[in-house]
């Protein structure tokens, strides 16, 4: 139920009445613990943070992919979040393959702004990725197209839209 509560009021949830997040949710956590035949997911660490004694706070799962660890879930609920959690999760995470010459990696899913920034305050760089890069430029540059015969944008909203642009296009050329 925490990540249910973690995850009902975001993007991936926001049309969804409440027994669908939890069905889907449900279906997700099936996912993470068995593979497609059945068998248990080789290289899987889970940590479930209950600070009050009672509930979940936070959640992490990870997934040995064999040349890099992935953190395929982290999660806390409401009622504990920007308390340090999720920061402590991945300090229990990066304990757990110290030592081992492999990279963690994680990955947020578009429009969850707080977790991109904690993702970057943690360490976690951008990995190229072409598809991503073109469904953030194509916008940037409609927009300028817009701005540029409605007038709309102040002239450092025009420098910041075109240095996203070209951030963006960088990005497209690299992949």
């Amino acid at each position: 139920m925490a990540y249910v509560n973690a995850f009902e009021n975001t993007v991936e949830y926001c049309d969804q009445n409440k027994e669908l997040v939890i069905e889907s949710t449900a279906n997700l956590l099936c996912r993470f613990f068995r593979d497609d035949e059945g068998q248990p997911v080789p290289g899987f660490m889970g940590e479930i943070s209950t600070l009050d004694g009672h509930s979940v706070a936070g959640d992490a799962l990870t997934v040995n992919v064999g040349s890099y660890y992935m953190i395929e879930m982290l999660f806390v609920h409401p009622s504990w979040q920007r308390q340090g959690i999720a920061s402590g999760l991945l300090c229990i995470l990066m304990n757990k393959i110290s030592g081992k010459a492999i990279p963690l990696i994680s990955r947020c899913n578009l429009a969850n702004i707080p977790s991109e920034n904690w993702h970057r305050k943690c360490g976690f760089k951008d990995i190229p990725d072409l598809q991503l890069a073109r469904i953030y430029y194509n916008p940037a540059v409609h927009e300028q197209k817009r701005d540029h015969t409605l007038k709309r944008l102040s002239n450092e909203e025009r420098l910041r839209l075109q240095n996203e642009i070209e951030t963006w296009y960088i990005e497209i050329e690299r992949a």
